[in-house]
């Protein structure tokens, strides 16, 4: 689980890794379960590399740093947005504490998907860690 200390550390830790992409991470941010990352990028990003990077870094970093046994889940969910939405999107993850009081992070991953028309399923949707 991802604790107010750990998640605050992780983000700018995360901005780092993008960084050293040559990308630039307009907002990071996450609850407990998980983490968003709206990101900047040119035609040069290779989504499943910088996800794999961010992941087993992380993973490297956190667990002796913060003493905890840790692990991402398998998959990822990737969606892009229109510049008209990066305010908006921002909101979203900066507002994830309060947000998440209402709803958990698999219902509205399925939300997510759903309002943007997309089908999935179930057995690829990770599953709720808390």
């Amino acid at each position: 689980m991802l604790t107010d200390q750990i998640r605050d550390n992780l983000w700018a830790y995360v901005g780092g890794i993008i960084r050293r992409h040559n990308h630039v991470a307009l907002e990071i941010g996450g609850w407990r379960d998980h983490m968003h990352i709206l990101v900047s990028c040119d035609t040069s990003l290779n989504i499943p590399d910088l996800v794999k990077d961010i992941k087993v870094a992380t993973n490297k970093w956190l667990q002796p740093k913060y003493k905890c046994k840790f692990g991402w889940q398998d998959g990822y969910g990737v969606f892009s947005i229109s510049p008209s939405h990066l305010d908006a999107v921002r909101q979203y993850i900066r507002n994830q504490p309060t947000h998440h009081q209402h709803i958990n992070m698999i219902d509205e991953f399925k939300r997510l998907i759903s309002v943007n028309g997309l089908n999935y399923d179930e057995k690829y949707l990770p599953h709720n860690p808390i």
